[in-house]
């Protein structure tokens, strides 16, 4: 059968567009799912270059580049350290037989006459290979040149229409230590091909070391290159694959675009400028065995778990209960693909419900569900879904998921080639594509690390040191309590709290700067806990947090910040407390205003205190902020108090 699906694929591609569709109908009816046939190469004939069609990662990309920003948002870092005797002609062999090996490394990307992209495939493409040495340097100094010098590879720009587009600088520390920096764009990578053409060229280096020569044959050939992958899935999702699975996609994630309100400590920007940083965090051995058994208990994986506690933190912080989170799949599902260099990686975006009152193991288990169902569709790119949405085009956020979550099995951290000994070297482009992304990665001894990456133009270093607490208690609380429900997970540890609480244990005066923050911290301890109480409505700490959050991300992008004073004129209860903790979470100062007052009072006081904006609700104070000079705001949905 290997031979007649071979046979079926080929006859597909060789038919024009408008006739692949009935193809496709008539293998069904014969009950051959066209999905399950192999990739076959293109037959053309060989020549010094080919031109193929982008795939539909690639034609993102390539538009994202043509934006302009920062050009090192789409480079791929990876080096290793090279510790031992090392044969420097060996490796240049290698890597020149690596780039003979996948196509992709020798691809380069050229805008047509009707400014259609083309992958340009040349038949042979020497390796960029640069030797610097910093032997004869100061220890210390050679170790921050060599940071400097991580950094300078890792964002220096690709000529996209030059390949290769993959470059290699050895950096020679000691007679018998190198480092290894290896930088590709992503245009012709991602993070599995990473992990290949790493370990491809170990094993080329040791035949080119034993054999004084690189032994291609020492490697299986590839069954297809790149350009045969983005062929054959452009044709089989344009001949009627992209409507079932945009059907699916449309009515699971339906059809309203929402952004989850994190709270952040500055406004958002017009247009991302991508510059990131990260908190790392480590669980214990003991911590992760338990997490695995609460990931058997739910008939999930250590990833899915993971995942719903990620979504009970950001239920907590923003008070969405209904959340859209991405997750990236290598889609490498197919035989043929699993060895190659290139741009196959998807993003699904996973849509969570967070029930309040159900248990952590149900909660797990709706996550489980909802992950094997997106992956049963990850063959439609995202790129597509994004367009299928008609979400609002936008430059300050990214379309449909803003928080990602990746987690990895990480293999043995070195190990041998002949006498070399090969460990990972830690590299990093500075940049985050996402507002928020969660990395975790299982390690072969059973512990569990990761980071919390952040957008620097919305988060500040601590903001995002809380959360990593937080993330890391609720952890712990559900692997203690698996039939608990998740509403009462804790997400401030009992040392944060006392150390909130102390000012009253002492019997110090409350500082209004840590108000917002013991309010916040209080309703992550407990949620229902009454915060207010005005005559027969009772409002939680909950409430009371989100309707604050709110309001304060309003002020913001009404320009209220440090230094700003608001007036506030609203009758004693939830709405006034939502109000006061809003300011002074934007960073501005409160200026009550008393509505039985005598209109020229509370005028005087608002243009002597320079207040910028005035707080009201309903009627009775019309025309005060116009007397006053000042904007005038009403307390609408985004301030109730009662939520």
């Amino acid at each position: 059968m290997t031979g007649q699906a071979a046979d079926l694929s080929r006859r597909f591609g060789r038919l024009p567009a408008d006739k692949r569709r009935l193809f496709l109908d008539a293998l069904a009816s014969r009950g051959i799912d066209f999905a399950r046939l192999p990739i076959v190469a293109c037959e053309e004939e060989a020549g010094p270059e080919t031109v193929a069609p982008l795939s539909y990662a690639q034609e993102r990309l390539w538009l994202i580049g043509r934006m302009g920003g920062d050009a090192a948002l789409l480079h791929i870092a990876g080096g290793l350290e090279l510790a031992g005797p090392l044969d420097r002609d060996a490796l240049a062999r290698a890597l020149d037989a690596l780039v003979a090996r996948h196509p992709a490394l020798r691809t380069g990307f050229r805008v047509g006459g009707t400014d259609d992209v083309g992958a340009v495939t040349a038949a042979f493409v020497a390796a960029s290979l640069r030797h610097v040495s910093l032997e004869t340097e100061d220890p210390a100094f050679a170790e921050e040149r060599l940071a400097s010098l991580s950094r300078e590879e890792a964002r220096r720009p690709f000529d996209l229409a030059a390949p290769p587009l993959f470059r290699a600088v050895l950096v020679r520390m000691e007679a018998e230590r190198h480092v290894l920096l290896l930088t590709m764009h992503h245009l012709v990578s991602d993070g599995r091909s990473v992990e290949i053409l790493l370990a491809d060229l170990m094993r080329l280096y040791a035949a080119g070391e034993d054999a004084g020569v690189p032994v291609p044959s020492i490697l299986p050939p590839l069954p297809i290159a790149y350009a045969d992958y983005a062929r054959w899935q452009r044709d089989w999702l344009e001949a009627g694959e992209l409507e079932r699975q945009l059907g699916w996609w449309r009515d699971r994630l339906g059809a309203t675009e929402s952004v989850i309100p994190l709270p952040a400590d500055r406004p958002r920007p017009a247009v991302q400028s991508f510059r990131g940083a990260a908190v790392d965090f480590a669980v214990d051995a003991d911590v992760a065995a338990r997490l695995e058994s609460l990931a058997r208990q739910a008939g999930a994986t250590t990833a899915m778990v993971l995942l719903a506690i990620l979504s009970l933190v950001l239920r907590r912080y923003t008070g969405e209960a209904d959340l859209r989170i991405g997750v990236p799949v290598a889609n490498r599902n197919r035989p043929e693909t699993e060895g190659l260099v290139g741009l196959f990686v998807n993003t699904l975006a996973i849509r969570v419900v967070v029930d309040p009152g159900a248990s952590v193991l149900d909660h797990v288990r709706a996550v489980r569900d909802a992950m094997v169902d997106a992956q049963g569709h990850q063959d439609l790119p995202f790129e597509r879904l994004v367009e299928a949405l008609q979400t609002r085009r936008t430059v300050s956020h990214t379309p449909v998921v803003q928080v990602m979550h990746s987690h990895r099995v990480e293999g043995p951290s070195r190990f041998t080639v002949g006498d070399l000994v090969v460990s990972p070297f830690g590299r990093g482009t500075g940049n985050v594509q996402f507002d928020l992304v969660l990395e975790t990665v299982a390690e072969a001894g059973g512990a569990l690390h990761g980071s919390f990456g952040y957008a620097r133009d919305l988060f500040q270093r601590d903001t995002m040191e809380r959360m990593r607490d937080g993330f890391l208690t609720l952890l712990r609380g559900a692997v203690e309590a698996g039939g608990g429900r998740v509403d009462a997970l804790p997400l401030v540890s009992t040392a944060s709290l006392a150390a909130l609480s102390s000012p009253y244990a002492d019997g110090m005066p409350l500082s209004e700067g840590l108000v917002p923050e013991l309010i916040g911290a209080a309703a992550l301890a407990d949620p229902e806990a009454p915060a207010v109480i005005c005559g027969a409505h009772t409002t939680t700490f909950g409430e009371l947090d989100r309707a604050a959050n709110r309001l304060a991300h309003r002020l913001i992008r009404e320009g209220i910040g440090p230094e700003a004073v608001v007036g506030v004129a609203l009758p004693r209860g939830p709405d006034q407390n939502a109000a006061f903790v809003a300011i002074l979470r934007a960073g501005g100062a409160f200026l009550p205003v008393d509505p039985a007052e005598p209109r020229a009072r509370p005028a005087a006081r608002l243009r002597d205190a320079g207040a910028r904006l005035l707080m009201v609700q309903g009627s009775a104070l019309d025309g005060l902020a116009e007397e006053a000079g000042m904007q005038e705001s009403g307390m609408g949905e985004a301030g109730r108090g009662g939520g």
